[in-house]
């Protein structure tokens, strides 16, 4: 008898791709946790950001390399 084939002759099933595929899978669901939990503190941060230079009483402004203001807050407008 062939040793992928069970005693009724027929084809034995392998549980090696499934168990790889599981391993995989919580392996991106993790990657995907870690992604999402960064997002969120990227959002955050910028949100302090945003409400921090834009209530501030000093005038900031960002100037690109070629001298093109980019930003500008209120107090400075």
């Amino acid at each position: 008898m062939c040793p992928s084939h069970a005693e009724g002759g027929s084809p034995m099933r392998s549980d090696e791709p499934t168990e790889e595929l599981t391993v995989s899978n919580r392996a991106l669901r993790a990657q995907i946790a870690e992604y999402q939990r960064a997002e969120k503190a990227l959002r955050e941060s910028e949100a302090r950001y945003r409400a921090l230079v834009s209530e501030v009483s000093d005038g900031l402004f960002v100037v690109d390399a070629r001298g093109v203001i980019t930003f500008a807050n209120r107090s400075l407008a």
